[in-house]
């Protein structure tokens, strides 16, 4: 635990577990800055077979997506306010092989961008956004009832642009604006 101008922080290293058959290694930092709500993050990285994620979750309707790829990502935690949680996960996708037509296919050895957000707790409903580079955007809201986590309302948008769900918008929509 040091204190460099205001600002405590402590930071735990080196720690791991397994999560769908790979070790995921992780640090644990605590840090209070002067005029800002205590905040622990919690950094990860690790390896994903999608196949792991198939069995897992009894996905067949995914088995044109096939290999693994390497992520990392951050929980974000504020202890003191209401600020919301995040869970952050970043990846390149490199090694992913998706089988579709194109312009939705990917090949192992290509790389593409991924980023996922999910916010939850505090004063806000839980929502997830993914964002893979020019050829997918999501937005999906959920709301809690009786203490489950249940969908309200979705947009995920084939190609470039970014998805948004108006108000009032319950349900999926799904768009494209694909290039030919």
């Amino acid at each position: 635990i040091k204190n460099q101008k205001q600002k405590y922080f402590a930071c735990s290293e080196g720690l791991g577990f397994n999560l769908f058959n790979q070790p995921v290694a992780l640090s644990i930092t605590t840090v209070k800055k002067k005029n800002q709500p205590k905040t622990t993050k919690v950094f990860f990285n690790s390896h994903l077979q999608f196949s792991d994620l198939i069995s897992q979750f009894q996905w067949p309707e995914f088995s044109d997506i096939s290999g693994g790829f390497d992520y990392q990502g951050v929980l974000i935690l504020p202890t003191e306010g209401k600020s919301q949680n995040s869970l952050q996960i970043t990846s390149d996708l490199q090694g992913l092989s998706v089988n579709l037509p194109e312009p939705l296919a990917k090949k192992p050895y290509e790389k593409l961008p991924m980023n996922l957000n999910f916010l939850f707790g505090g004063a806000l409903n839980p929502q997830l956004m993914i964002h893979l580079q020019n050829k997918m955007d999501s937005l999906f809201l959920f709301k809690i009832m009786n203490c489950q986590l249940s969908f309200y309302a979705g947009n995920l948008l084939l190609g470039q642009g970014i998805a948004t769900i108006p108000d009032n918008q319950t349900g999926l929509t799904i768009g494209a604006n694909l290039e030919t």
